[in-house]
C-alpha cells in the first residue's frame, strides 16, 4: 500500500485533487493548504500553513498532522 493512499483517495473524492494538486495549489495561491494525518487515518483538514508538522488529528487523537508540502517532502 502506498503511502497517504487512504487520504488521498478522500481528497480526490471530496476535492477533485490528489495531494500533490493540492500543495501546487496552496504554492501557487489558488487554495489553501491542506493538513493530512501521517497515520493514515484518512483525516485531512485544509487552511494550514505549508511547514505545518504536529497538528493535533481530530479522528485519531495524535499529533501527526503535516501540510501537503510536508507529506510530499516525506514521500520522496
Amino acid at each position: 500500500m502506498a503511502k497517504f493512499q487512504k487520504v488521498e483517495e478522500i481528497l480526490k473524492a471530496d476535492l477533485g485533487r490528489d495531494l500533490q494538486e493540492c500543495a501546487e495549489e496552496g504554492m501557487f495561491g489558488m487554495d489553501h493548504h491542506v493538513g493530512i494525518c501521517t497515520n493514515d487515518c484518512g483525516y485531512y483538514i485544509e487552511g494550514v500553513e505549508p511547514d505545518a508538522t504536529g497538528y493535533i488529528c481530530e479522528d485519531c487523537g495524535t499529533k501527526t498532522v503535516i501540510s501537503d508540502v510536508e507529506a510530499l517532502w516525506h514521500m520522496a
